[in-house]
């Protein structure tokens, strides 16, 4: 309709011998309330202000006995009730509390999920250190100790994002993107205070560097992207090149990777080098990168999904660094997925803000966590 409330579900199909085809499936939708199942293969739309229950491949659909909704949603996939979580991380998640508040849970192999933060609002980003807990909070990057339960603001009005300790767990390094004081900060435990270090309201994603004490930092001019390096020493900058992201590895050297039109390539850079980044892998066409990870000295594991409408199977793969793929695997959708320390498990959301799954490549099985709910943010330490 001209006002783009209602539609026609139509099914698109592509074939080797006859090419793409379309058919109607039948019956005008309202587009607001389509809502796929999490493996993708049904959804739920209206019509006529009924819910139906549509099969799009093989162009099936009939009417559920309910009238009278106003809102619905698919529940999740039910697995095996177990009570051993085989995994070798301590994880930590952002999970609502019985205030309905997002604080942030741990859970182990040992216990149940135990929160551990005493915030009095939602918490939006965090990291971890040791004993040490630094989170956002009502527009204030805070930094708590758990075992000593004291709790400080680190920041007063300046909307903290992204913080992260470095490796000796003595320094958080955050950015800022007000007006005023937008940039990148460097904050320091045993002096209780804070540095601004890069005036630039458009850096954000500051990483420490394993070996040197210098940032890797992301920014955006005219909606392009772009990676740097900050040397905390001299204050010099040093420009990489137009990349969508990156991470430090563990030698050293940054894994980049930029999307141009449908095709994302990985590079591997030496910041110590003049040598031009050297190809690491290329992703087949209209594929999205979810996840990249350093999972040993000498290997890579990403995790791509094709670019499908509605829920589409993941594919793991490992690829060395100079670029052999070593394995690959197909695992069910979710979302936000991480892999594990060693790589060998894979930790995802049933759906935003659900459920965590955890899936296991070696074994090919999943457990889901029932709580706590609506979980965001899942971190390894």
């Amino acid at each position: 309709t001209d006002d783009g409330a209602f539609g026609q579900l139509v099914q698109i199909r592509r074939d080797d011998t006859t090419g793409i085809t379309t058919e109607d499936i039948g019956g005008t939708i309202e587009l607001g309330n389509i809502r796929w199942s999490s493996n993708g293969s049904l959804l739920i739309a209206y019509r006529n202000g009924v819910m139906a229950l549509v099969d799009p491949v093989r162009i099936l659909s009939f009417t559920l006995p309910v009238n009278i909704s106003v809102s619905y949603d698919w529940g999740n996939i039910q697995s095996d009730i177990t009570n051993t979580l085989n995994f070798n991380d301590t994880l930590y998640f952002l999970g609502e509390d019985i205030r309905g508040s997002r604080q942030i849970w741990t859970i182990d192999t040992t216990d149940s999920p135990i929160g551990i933060t005493p915030a009095n609002n939602d918490i939006t980003d965090y990291d971890l250190s040791n004993d040490w807990v630094s989170f956002v909070s009502a527009g204030k990057l805070w930094l708590y100790n758990q075992a000593s339960e004291q709790l400080n603001a680190i920041t007063d009005t300046n909307i903290p994002q992204m913080p992260q300790f470095n490796p000796a767990g003595t320094q958080i390094t955050y950015a800022t993107q007000d007006d005023s004081t937008g940039g990148i900060w460097v904050y320091t435990i045993a002096d209780d205070t804070s540095t601004q270090v890069l005036a630039n309201n458009t850096a954000t994603h500051p990483q420490w560097a394993p070996d040197r004490n210098a940032l890797l930092i992301t920014e955006s001019t005219n909606g392009i992207k772009s990676l740097s390096i900050l040397n905390l020493d001299t204050q010099q900058q040093t420009p990489l090149a137009p990349y969508d992201a990156g991470f430090w590895l563990q030698d050293g050297r940054i894994l980049a990777w930029q999307t141009n039109t449908s095709t994302t390539e990985l590079v591997l850079i030496d910041p110590d080098a003049t040598d031009s980044p050297s190809l690491i892998s290329t992703l087949p066409p209209n594929t999205t990168l979810e996840h990249v990870q350093q999972t040993n000295s000498s290997d890579i594991h990403i995790i791509t999904h094709p670019n499908l409408f509605g829920p589409a199977p993941l594919s793991t793969t490992r690829i060395t660094l100079d670029g052999s793929i070593v394995q690959s695997n197909n695992i069910p959708p979710m979302i936000d997925p991480i892999l594990s320390r060693d790589g060998s498990l894979i930790y995802g959301l049933t759906k935003n803000s659900s459920s965590i799954i955890i899936y296991s490549l070696e074994a090919e099985t999943k457990n889901i966590l029932q709580f706590p709910i609506r979980i965001t943010k899942i971190l390894w330490k």
